[in-house]
């Protein structure tokens, strides 16, 4: 499948909540490609992200990768924002489609997620919760799903031990073909930090939203 330009819609708001930690308003925008494509790409080249993704590469490269991810139906795209500042992106996505589905017993249901923190100033556990977090209560109150699972860089000292502020719990070490994972898992019936989040419906002109 082919991922086509000029069949990406605008970037809108698909959630938003406030974060006391942070002391402002996290929104959870569509990934758009030519609104976020180059914001991605610097990210992408940062010295604290390069080692992990490996994506420190041409902004032609990283378009042809770009355009194959997001050409994939089982994942979903997210871009962060700290009131007006993109902070971070999100990439969700179904396990059942996905390598991770060959290193634990999943469910059809089940959907995992990479994070990325944009600038450097923001890799904090201050910061990285209330993103995740803000995820996890999205997607269990908008989906069937009870088990969300991430596989971060065993070598990602800061990541790990914020996703278990979150709710997670290291599953098992992996090696994976590109990398040595943590493999972690938030269950429904054992996540605790519910939290009140305006879902927005897309398919409304005016973008109001409801509260969930």
């Amino acid at each position: 499948m082919e991922y086509r330009l000029e069949e990406q819609q605008d970037s809108h708001v698909i959630f938003q909540f406030d974060s006391p930690e942070l002391n402002t308003t996290l929104t959870y925008r569509s990934f758009s490609y030519k609104e976020h494509l180059h914001t991605l790409h610097k990210w992408m080249c940062a010295p604290h992200i390069s080692p992990f993704w490996k994506l420190k590469v041409s902004l032609e490269e990283f378009e042809e990768y770009l355009s194959k991810s997001l050409a994939r139906p089982h994942r979903d795209h997210y871009i962060i924002f700290s009131g007006e500042t993109p902070i971070s992106y999100l990439m969700r996505y179904r396990v059942a489609h996905d390598i991770i589905r060959d290193y634990y017993d999943y469910e059809p249901t089940d959907i995992g997620g990479h994070i990325v923190i944009g600038d450097r100033s923001h890799i904090d556990p201050s910061t990285i919760v209330p993103i995740v977090r803000g995820i996890i209560n999205y997607t269990l109150q908008t989906e069937p799903v009870n088990t969300f699972v991430v596989e971060p860089d065993s070598r990602n000292r800061i990541i790990v031990p914020a996703l278990k502020e979150v709710g997670f719990k290291v599953h098992s070490r992996i090696t994976m073909p590109h990398k040595r994972a943590t493999l972690m898992i938030c269950k429904r019936e054992e996540f605790t930090q519910w939290q009140e989040i305006t879902i927005y419906d897309s398919t409304k002109e005016n973008g109001d939203g409801y509260r969930s």
